[in-house]
């Protein structure tokens, strides 16, 4: 048998910015390229050619189907691979895609979409689609939008065998950057309503406008979608099935009706025994429901279970990091700190570039008196494996103000082949940020090429007088704000001249410095009333980073009062407050 070529068919328009990384991703992947373009007015086509692709011109005309089906025209190969300009195929998939496309008896393959969401902070939703079929003339793609391709297979081959892969497609066209530039809310609704027009009784098309409803925070007409929907379908034989009975739920708890939201968990938990998903569902509304113990025994089972069986769409770390995550935050909610901390930790070994769950351990060993345990914790627990990682780590012990723990790891890593100008100057403004002036004095005049220009502000705190013929920079214009009390250079107010203040302002409240922290508060909030109606957007921000360290000074103050505390009682109160805190948490 002759080796089985593929053929990739996209639909596109102004996707200059998108498209080279999605055709790059292919390379190797496919024989040839398709490319239906409905009207580009940039440089999509000339892009497209360039990578070897065969243009179609192709007029818009309000229909995905046919502009899908006209690159099926076009096309050549024994196999046909479709993409979108904003999607692209993983590394390793695009190595196994030539070997799937030899294997007999397979009528089409199901890719991995993975959805990457709003700003990035949601996570990743798993989404098993058809993406990969055999060309043959009577198979054509149906629907006006969310063109489907299964349906038309299966009309022609009932017997039609379909496989799953592992094969992964990373789908950037949900993000809130790309969804607000292409309008695409507005445009799917348009098309959604005229194809339900065209065709009212197909529950496909009123699953579908409940997720544009959800996707605009409409939850009520979404949860109307989303039942019409259920009604009108099989829910055992229709493959998009659980989807509608999960969003249902979600709409149901966003609208605070828990004992429906219950009952539809329980119907689907009975249907679909291995979406994992439900059991999230269920535990979150045992929980708000005030069943903590319930919901913790929910998650155990979730954790057994593990991720969501294949065919169903499921989010990234369902059944493992996500599980353990929320098994923590709700031990911190009775008050179990070091169970909590065990399932942040575990958390965090089964998915290491998370990071909430460690910064709640951070804040939790702090708020109890036990940040001396981090740096123990870290080199028993977590597998540090390069410079980069730790410096990582040392970022988020310094946003949870974990200073002393910081000290502590650098001591431990102060050798090659790490530089010990970097080491030094992340101890001085370890020391400085804790408020031991007396040391960071210290190791700032034993070492004159220290610190770097845009710390000038550790002189200026620390009373150190600048070296002869050195000028100040006051890269952050902080310091000049307090010093002559007015801001002469509006345009210097950037994120940095706030960060300026918060650093100077939390650095002078730990030290102990009173005149210079009242000093640093009263410049602060003058340059913000001055600027309120020049500069909103400024002011805005600075108002945020001045809550934040206020919280931090508020937040010192209570770690004294606790530590002062004369029962149990009184402590646990302060310790629980502390903990309620707003404090980083990762998603910043």
């Amino acid at each position: 048998m002759p080796s089985q070529t593929i053929s990739l068919c996209m639909i596109v328009k102004d996707e200059e910015q998108m498209l080279p990384a999605c055709l790059e991703s292919v390379q190797g992947a496919v024989d040839e390229i398709i490319v239906v373009d409905t009207g580009s007015a940039d440089n999509t086509v000339q892009l497209a050619e360039r990578y070897g692709a065969s243009v179609v011109h192709f007029k818009w005309c309000q229909d995905f189907a046919a502009a899908r089906n006209a690159g099926l025209e076009a096309a050549t190969g024994d196999w046909i691979l479709f993409l979108d300009a904003d999607e692209r195929i993983d590394e390793q998939g695009a190595r196994e895609l030539p070997i799937w496309a030899q294997q007999e008896g397979v009528e089409g393959y199901f890719l991995q979409i993975h959805n990457y969401t709003g700003n990035g902070s949601g996570g990743v939703t798993i989404n098993p689609v058809l993406r990969m079929f055999r060309h043959r003339p009577e198979y054509r793609f149906q629907g006006r939008i969310h063109e489907q391709i299964a349906e038309s297979i299966v009309s022609q081959r009932a017997e039609a065998h379909f496989h799953m892969t592992d094969v992964i497609i990373h789908h950037y066209g949900y993000s809130e950057t790309i969804v607000s530039a292409k309008n695409k809310v507005n445009r799917n609704m348009e098309l959604l309503q005229q194809i339900i027009e065209e065709d009212p009784a197909n529950p496909f098309h009123d699953y579908n406008l409940g997720v544009e409803y959800l996707r605009m925070g409409k939850v009520e007409q979404a949860l109307q979608c989303f039942q019409k929907s259920w009604n009108g379908l099989d829910p055992v034989r229709v493959s998009y099935a659980h989807l509608v009975l999960k969003y249902e739920v979600r709409c149901l708890q966003a609208l605070g009706q828990w004992g429906e939201a219950m009952e539809k968990i329980a119907e689907g938990r009975s249907l679909y025994p291995g979406y994992t998903d439900l059991l999230h569902a269920e535990a979150f509304t045992q929980n708000t429901l005030g069943r903590t113990e319930e919901a913790e025994k929910i998650l155990q089972e979730a954790l057994h279970m593990g991720p969501s069986a294949e065919m169903y769409h499921t989010e990234d770390g369902i059944g493992t990091f996500q599980t353990l995550y929320m098994l923590g935050q709700y031990a911190e909610q009775r008050e179990a700190l070091e169970e909590s901390v065990d399932a942040y930790v575990e958390a965090v070994r089964y998915k290491p570039s998370l990071l909430p769950p460690l910064y709640r351990i951070c804040r939790i060993l702090q708020v109890t008196g036990q940040e001396e345990r981090l740096p123990e914790l870290i080199e028993a627990r977590f597998r540090i494996e390069s410079q980069e990682a730790m410096w990582k780590l040392i970022g988020i012990l310094n946003d949870s103000r974990c200073y002393s723990a910081v000290l502590s790891i650098l001591q431990q890593w102060d050798q090659p082949p790490v530089p010990h100008k970097t080491i030094r100057v992340s101890k001085l403004v370890a020391l400085w940020r804790c408020g031991d002036w007396d040391n960071a004095a210290l190791l700032l005049r034993k070492n004159h090429d220290l610190p770097e220009q845009e710390k000038d502000w550790l002189m200026w705190s620390l009373d150190i007088p600048f070296s002869k013929g050195k000028k100040r920079s006051f890269k952050d214009h902080a310091i000049l704000l307090i010093e002559q009390g007015e801001d002469k250079e509006l345009k210097s107010l950037t994120e940095e001249a706030w960060s300026g203040f918060a650093e100077l302002l939390e650095a002078a409240d730990h030290a102990g410095k009173r005149e210079m922290f009242v000093g640093i508060a009263d410049a602060w909030r003058s340059t913000l009333e001055k600027n309120r109606e020049v500069m909103p957007e400024t002011v805005l921000m600075g108002t945020k980073k001045y809550v934040s360290s206020m919280t931090s000074a508020a937040d010192g103050h209570l770690s004294a009062i606790q530590a002062q505390a004369r029962d149990r009682v009184n402590t646990r109160l302060v310790q629980h407050i502390r903990l309620g805190l707003p404090w980083p948490n990762g998603f910043r």
